[in-house]
């Protein structure tokens, strides 16, 4: 697993994987492993990519939606935690390649966990997820 330090989060990433799940399949991987192993740990994932009209879109930003909220948020009870007490991991597909770039939204973002004290970062694929969440616990 790589690990790299990018200007207000950390990336995880196997360069040589193989793995061809899509996002979504990543995301159930992650609240599946979170709820199963972690079940007092308050998980969630933002809806923040769904295609809407510009009213509804309006109205979203009108209610408090940010755009780049990252995919996992944590809220890491004492029993679980290490040096964070919360956490944002943005996930993308394990093939670099394939994935869809960092937006600045999602940079933004991450960059504010960070400066907040919390734990922030990218993971590819499921390894990745896996290696990021030990991290983000670790104590």
């Amino acid at each position: 697993m790589k690990v790299t330090q990018k200007y207000g989060y950390v990336e995880f990433y196997d360069k040589d994987s193989t793995e061809t799940l899509v996002e979504d399949a990543v995301q159930i991987f992650a609240s599946d492993y979170v709820k199963y192993n972690y079940p007092e740990m308050v998980f969630f994932h933002v809806v923040n990519e769904n295609k809407k009209t510009i009213g509804q879109a309006t109205k979203d930003k009108a209610k408090g939606l940010l755009k780049g909220v990252s995919d996992c948020i944590f809220m890491i009870p004492e029993k679980c935690r290490g040096k964070y007490s919360f956490g944002a991991i943005e996930l993308k597909r394990a093939t670099k390649k394939l994935a869809t770039p960092v937006s600045d939204e999602q940079k933004s973002f991450l960059k504010s966990v960070r400066e907040s004290g919390g734990f922030a970062a990218v993971a590819y694929g499921r390894d990745g997820f896996l290696a990021a969440f030990k991290e983000m616990i670790s104590k």
